[in-house]
């Protein structure tokens, strides 16, 4: 018997563990899609305009497989600046030219013979170029090109896991000292790095342990994850990527594009991710005016207005990044369905100007809600350049309820606070005018509300609700109060302050009807005869 049952209970721990395992493994997977890329964006183009001009080639091979600082110096400085070949690669798959896609293969045979025997590279860090090259990979894979090079690819792919493993030595785990932990591009970067080297080695080479696997993925979700975790890096508002403590169009651009890719291949690879995606590509795709022109007004890196070079004395000027803000809308109509982002990519790329003509923005919500004789905070946030010290940013606000007040403006990352605070006297709907003013002139006038609720109980003290009843509570333009009990002759009607409003001398019935005239608020009835009286809360609440 003892045998039996120990028999048993090692059977039962041996199917856990194979249940656990099962699903330990299918969690790995992460979701995975059986999206093709190079058919998703070819169907978007089929006339092929994505091209050297916009998907970035301007780093086109120009010397014997060496690109960018690369090909200008001569020799191999780094692997980094050789990711420009891949955008050759990607350009030339997607637009059907074979010229540029034997460069970006050439690119990644000459890259690969430069690899150190530990999987490092000269001159530093390879992360951008192994996020690049395993995308462009496995762009390559998916489309009809792959039959032509998989022999010059196939005997590289051992060298991608060797590097991946070097990557991790230095780049291990996901924390706030790390130097990209505040940074939604470099966030995904690194998740691109992580999750493309993982398609490829499970999809491709297929020798890769298991274990090893998983890490890499489990390291690549972590960095997607950072994403939309850290405040510092996602506004969930409006779908804003918080890049060097504000927003850029062409920063946008590019986490666009990263995480596009990435969403291609991953189903859901972080909460609601389809909606928060259609937010970021709706705010870039409205930076493009009709005309063409990106505006710029509020970049914090780039563009007309380099607010990063006036708080960070001795870096180089950026100009707003068009390829990125092109290719991330592309990615973005492609991917989501989404026509407008790709007609207004095609904007862009027209006419590659940027101008200063933001007006300011409302991002808070626009309805608050509050309940009487209750503690009352909101905050209205209102779009500014993102760099404290802008002092030509002049905001009102109106028709506050009674109760409520409005402090000084706070300057926020890329915002201005105004904080809502006080007790709300009386119940109603209340329509709050804000007008602001930012530092180029440019004016708007915007509207929200506030809703108070009465939560004052109807009768003041317990014996009433025995002795009287009024009604309807909300009241409009009359009254109801019914008596059966306790005679009275004078009603009475107070405010919230104490001021009596009302007044009126009655012959006692049962049922009483009191026309009103009072604006919305919370009142006070007193009904009382020569020895006592009785009193109730009512509000007026007309819309």
């Amino acid at each position: 018997m003892n045998r039996l049952v120990k028999t048993t209970y090692l059977e039962i721990v041996f199917l856990l563990l194979c249940f656990s395992i099962q699903g330990f493994s299918q969690s790995q997977d992460w979701t995975r899609t059986n999206s093709n890329e190079y058919q998703l964006i070819k169907s978007i183009v089929p006339e092929g305009i994505i091209d050297s001009t916009v998907y970035g080639g301007t780093s086109f091979p120009t010397g014997p497989g060496l690109v960018g600082s690369n090909a200008k110096a001569g020799y191999f400085v780094n692997a980094d600046n050789q990711r420009g070949g891949m955008d050759a690669l990607c350009a030339g798959i997607f637009s059907d030219t074979p010229d540029w896609v034997r460069e970006g293969v050439g690119v990644i045979e000459t890259t690969y013979k430069y690899q150190n025997s530990n999987g490092t590279f000269p001159g530093g860090s390879s992360l951008f170029w192994l996020s690049w090259s395993s995308h462009a990979i496995v762009v390559l894979y998916q489309s009809p090109y792959w039959e032509t090079y998989k022999e010059s690819i196939l005997p590289l792919l051992p060298k991608i896991e060797k590097e991946l493993d070097a990557l991790m030595l230095n780049r291990d785990t996901v924390h706030a000292g790390h130097g990209d932990y505040e940074s939604p591009n470099r966030s995904l970067i690194n998740a691109g790095a992580y999750l493309f080297a993982y398609i490829i080695l499970n999809d491709i080479l297929k020798t890769t342990p298991q274990n090893k696997l998983d890490k890499y993925l489990k390291h690549g979700k972590a960095w997607v994850d950072n994403v939309f975790k850290n405040d510092h890096n996602y506004r969930s508002r409006d779908g804003i990527f918080m890049e060097h403590d504000g927003y850029d169009t062409g920063y946008q651009g590019t986490a666009l594009w990263g995480m596009m890719r990435i969403l291609i291949h991953f189903k859901n690879p972080a909460d609601d991710c389809y909606s928060k995606m259609q937010k970021s590509a709706q705010w870039l795709a409205l930076r493009i005016r009709n005309d063409g022109i990106t505006d710029c007004t509020y970049n914090t890196r780039s563009g007309p207005n380099f607010y990063y070079q006036q708080t960070h004395p001795g870096t180089a000027d950026k100009a707003t990044d068009y390829k990125s803000v092109t290719k991330g809308l592309w990615y973005a109509a492609a991917t989501l369905n989404q026509p407008f982002y790709y007609k207004q990519a095609r904007l862009c790329r027209s006419k590659n100007e940027s101008i200063n003509g933001l007006t300011p923005v409302l991002f808070s919500d626009t309805i608050a809600y509050g309940k009487t004789g209750e503690p009352f905070n909101f905050d209205i946030l209102v779009t500014n350049s993102g760099q404290n010290g802008i002092t030509n940013f002049n905001t009102t606000i109106s028709e506050l309820p009674s109760g409520i007040s409005s402090n000084a403006p706070e300057f926020l990352r890329s915002g201005l606070a105004y904080h809502l605070k006080g007790t709300p006297k009386f119940a109603g709907e209340y329509k709050i005018s804000i007008s602001s003013t930012n530092q180029y002139g440019s004016e708007k006038s915007m509207t929200m509300k506030i809703i108070i609720e009465n939560t004052v109980s109807t009768f003041v003290e317990e014996k009433n609700s025995r002795e009287i009843k009024i009604y309807p509570n909300p009241a409009k333009k009359e009254l109801f109060i019914e008596s059966n009990e306790f005679q009275y002759n004078q009603i009475e009607i107070f405010d919230m302050s104490g001021r009596l409003v009302q007044m009126h001398k009655v012959s006692f019935e049962q049922k009483q009807r009191l026309n009103l005239s009072l604006p919305n608020g919370i009142y006070c009835l007193k009904i009382s005869n020569s020895q006592q009286s009785r009193t109730a809360v009512f509000s007026i609440h007309n819309l």
